[in-house]
């Protein structure tokens, strides 16, 4: 498609101005789960990157299996105590808030055997406060609707890199430590490969129907170096084009799953998993739908 038909040159998309404009349109999808906790008396932060998601009226919290995992092991650890969550949204507008949610009470499901998926759903509880925020909001099945006859220009990957999350303290005192989190939306333009055209061999390419991609630029907004993609797992794999009349739309391909450095090469799980996951997992509740939105089991 040419500037004559009203869109943008070849490569537009790579801009990192471009990228920053798009992380916040595509950051009011990502919810983020940080968790404070203590290790050896120390207090510890980590957040992890998710998405909202909205099907059949239930709200879906979804990121990779992996990260699953280790929020499950903060329950079991014996040397990991005062572990508190909350959801992230606002993280970047003055009037949104962390969302208090105790991991006990918010099941995690995942992996799903090679699936590198994690869901929640999420009760109406923490739902309401989420929406409430005008700048929060959920993907939908509509985001990948024609995904695979679509002609993206290009594709991003969204989330909350470590090296840009630290845990700053408020005020300290002999009995109390208070503290909050710090952290950054970033939106990495993303080159789709496949394992063919690369002649890869390994586990990492071992993974038929998964999306393949490489990082054109690893820069924050404003422009400093990203080292490193690590946080970032769970975040949406989403695609740009520019339709005629410069009218933007972006579709939801998949989930991010892991990274190969230094080559800069990412493997998402595919969208189709994910929908063919939460159909299966609608169907299995049935009419225990609304129940299911308030318990938060599949």
């Amino acid at each position: 498609m040419s500037e004559a038909d009203g869109c943008l040159p070849t490569g537009w998309w790579k801009d990192q101005q471009v990228a920053s404009i798009l992380s916040e349109c595509f950051g009011e999808h990502l919810i983020g789960l940080e968790v404070h906790y203590t290790a050896k008396a120390q207090p510890m932060y980590s957040l992890y990157t998710g998405f909202l998601l909205e099907v059949a009226g239930l709200h879906f919290w979804v990121t990779a299996g992996h990260v699953v995992n280790t929020l499950k092991q903060y329950l079991t650890n014996a040397e990991v105590a005062n572990v508190r969550g909350g959801l992230v949204d606002g993280y970047q507008h003055p009037y949104g808030a962390t969302i208090p949610v105790s991991l006990q009470d918010m099941p995690l499901h995942g992996p799903f055997g090679d699936l590198d998926l994690g869901i929640a759903i999420l009760r109406e509880g923490y739902v309401k406060p989420l929406l409430a925020n005008p700048k929060v909001r959920p993907l939908n099945p509509l985001a990948w609707k024609g995904h695979e006859s679509s002609t993206p220009d290009g594709y991003y990957l969204v989330g909350f890199p470590s090296a840009r999350t630290a845990l700053v303290e408020l005020s300290r005192s002999e009995e109390l430590l208070l503290c909050r989190g710090r952290y950054q939306v970033v939106c990495l333009p993303v080159e789709r490969v496949s394992p063919k055209d690369k002649e890869q061999s390994g586990a990492f390419w071992n993974h038929p129907g998964a999306f393949y991609g490489r990082l054109i630029r690893r820069e924050d907004s404003s422009g400093r170096p990203l080292e490193s993609v690590l946080g970032m797992s769970g975040g949406p794999i989403l695609s740009i084009e520019c339709a005629p009349g410069r009218q933007f739309r972006y579709r939801l391909f998949g989930v991010q799953s892991a990274w190969l450095e230094p080559s800069g090469f990412i493997r998402g799980v595919p969208i189709s998993a994910l929908a063919d996951l939460l159909a299966h997992a609608l169907e299995a509740s049935g009419d225990q739908g609304q129940e299911a939105c308030q318990t938060g089991t599949l």
